[in-house]
């Protein structure tokens, strides 16, 4: 359990890095990335887990997730000022995003089958119709879903 701490991280650091097989619960954090290159969370080998309720500002890659065949939740981190929110290796699987704040299509994860299930909020869709391909931009407000590879569809 990695449960209410502050972590101030320098160019070049990690606030969480897990490379060994073991459960993962992490809520109610604060990760703010001071300069240079820095990645919030990075995970390589997890059966399981849960990342909930966290606040990550301010860095280059808020989630690395690699090289992962597990069962990962990621809900309700508010993300913030990041270059990347999500960098999800092509092979991992099992990952689940439920992301309610409101983010540009440029910024949706890469739709991959390892993310089918994931849902997320635009705040710049265009004519959403449901079911339709998320692509074209505007000032709609709409809930997207990620069946897998093909691209993210409005529902």
């Amino acid at each position: 359990l990695i449960s209410s701490n502050y972590f101030i991280l320098a160019a070049g650091s990690y606030a969480i890095n897990f490379t060994a097989a073991t459960t993962l619960t992490m809520v109610g954090n604060y990760i703010f990335g001071l300069s240079g290159t820095t990645v919030a969370v990075d995970i390589s080998a997890i059966p399981k887990g849960v990342i909930s309720d966290n606040f990550i500002n301010n860095v280059t890659n808020a989630f690395v997730l690699t090289n992962l065949a597990c069962v990962l939740l990621l809900s309700d981190n508010k993300l913030v000022g990041n270059t990347y929110d999500y960098t999800i290796n092509a092979s991992a699987t099992g990952i689940v995003i439920v992301d309610p704040n409101p983010r540009t299509i440029a910024t949706l994860p890469t739709a991959i089958a390892g993310i089918a299930g994931s849902r997320a909020l635009v705040n710049n869709g265009a004519s959403p119709t449901y079911g339709g391909a998320v692509s074209a931009t505007g000032a709609v407000y709409s809930p997207v879903f990620c069946p897998g590879a093909g691209g993210w569809v409005y529902k």
